[in-house]
């Protein structure tokens, strides 16, 4: 089969191969929510289905050739039945739904389908989330929508309920980091930046920003003093945290910080004989010596929950909660016995 023009196969070989055989059978869906981290080939996916759709000149199977002039428009985003929808500052809003309406109302222009691709679907305001679910609920013909998201969990349940879902696995950690390194970030950095995307392009931004150093630092400080009940943590939260313009993405990012320190020692519990073989392991490898003052102030139950707390903040902030207070809840609420 003709892959070799398309980045999803090489991404997710066997999800590639598993979308093959729905094509192949003419079981493809009207709708669906492709999740999983930033990076992971769900754009790639929907542009791959896009040009199986479309494409000219299609190889064995209908797989999609890769090279005609369909083809090639659609994977370079000029393809005018292909309509990509994205957040206009933080949010899809209602107008930009009832625009893919409109043109759901309108004949494709060059092929037989229309293919709708939201990015980011998770910003969706209400109001555009419940525009959207009217057309899920009423498929037209020959069109297909393909949400985009790494937070399933942020999308109206209505629509979930109502689409088909497909997990995007994070990429092989240790062929991403060699792509990080030859994008030119530095390998103790490269191994972090694995554990939170697997773009390229926001790998490399992420390790230039100084605000991203910064919370990288605080977040394995701000654990320190969690688990050894340090007063300092709570107030560490209005004194640092909370210092300078931050948004919600940032902090809901510092909390996942947080999350692989809390991960890390919960390993080091787990497998307390194996000495400095843990390291491999670890999210944060580099930080294995300074894990060692904390490791016997945690136990695996600690861990756990404070796993969980990390979870329950990132929702509070998400769910318009202040950061402040959803922060000071996660201190105190591990505190608590």
């Amino acid at each position: 089969m003709a892959h070799e023009h398309f980045d999803i196969a090489k991404k997710q070989a066997d999800l590639t191969a598993m979308m093959d055989r729905v094509l192949v059978n003419n079981r493809l869906g009207h709708a669906y929510i492709f999740e999983g981290m930033v990076g992971s080939g769900q754009e790639d996916m929907a542009l791959y289905l896009a040009a199986y759709l479309n494409c000219l000149n299609p190889a064995d199977k209908g797989i999609p050739c890769g090279t005609c002039n369909h083809c090639r428009r659609i994977l370079s985003a000029d393809y005018p039945d292909v309509y990509h929808i994205e957040p206009d500052g933080n949010t899809i809003k209602i107008d930009q739904t009832r625009d893919l309406k409109e043109r759901l109302s309108m004949s494709s222009l060059e092929g037989d389908n229309q293919i709708f691709i939201i990015h980011e679907a998770e910003k969706m305001t209400v109001n555009a989330a419940n525009s959207l679910l009217k057309f899920i609920e009423e498929p037209h013909e020959n069109v297909y929508i393909f949400l985009l998201t790494n937070n399933r969990d942020a999308i109206l349940s209505t629509i979930v309920s109502r689409c088909q879902m497909i997990h995007f696995p994070q990429l092989n950690k240790v062929d991403l980091q060699v792509l990080f390194e030859e994008a030119g970030i530095k390998p103790s950095m490269a191994a972090t930046l694995t554990a939170l995307t697997n773009d390229v392009g926001e790998a490399t931004a992420l390790a230039e920003n100084e605000d991203f150093q910064q919370r990288l630092n605080w977040s394995l400080q701000w654990v320190d003093l969690i688990v050894k009940k340090d007063p300092r943590g709570l107030t560490m939260v209005a004194s640092d945290w909370m210092k300078g313009p931050k948004g919600r993405a940032d902090m809901i990012q510092a909390l996942s910080l947080v999350a692989f320190h809390f991960h890390d020692l919960l390993y080091l519990r787990l497998h307390p004989d194996q000495g400095q073989d843990n390291q491999a392991q670890l999210v944060f490898p580099n930080d294995f010596g300074k894990y060692q003052g904390m490791v016997n102030k945690i136990t695996v139950a600690d861990a756990t929950k404070a796993l969980h707390l990390v979870g329950q903040a990132q929702r509070m902030i998400q769910s318009n909660v202040s950061v402040q207070s959803a922060m000071e809840y996660m201190v105190l609420a591990y505190w608590k016995k």
